[in-house]
């Protein structure tokens, strides 16, 4: 429900898409490789003092892909 396709959007297969509260929102004419993933959130990396593991927290925001776009 938190993902928007525009119109003439080709998704190859293998391609992940990862929406969250966020969302995700790929305008017209965009064409999608294989294999590619594209996600909304990540982990937090902002302290360089402790290890990225140790690192707690997530980065989110909505993710827009305009219109004519190969990826």
């Amino acid at each position: 429900s938190n993902v928007s396709l525009g119109h003439h959007v080709y998704i190859n297969h293998h391609v992940e898409l990862g929406s969250n509260s966020c969302g995700l929102e790929i305008g017209n004419y965009v064409q999608i490789a294989p294999y590619v993933c594209i996600m909304n959130e990540m982990h937090e990396y902002s302290r360089t003092d402790i290890p990225m593991y140790e690192q707690k927290g997530l980065i989110t925001g909505k993710v827009i892909i305009e219109d004519d776009v190969w990826l």
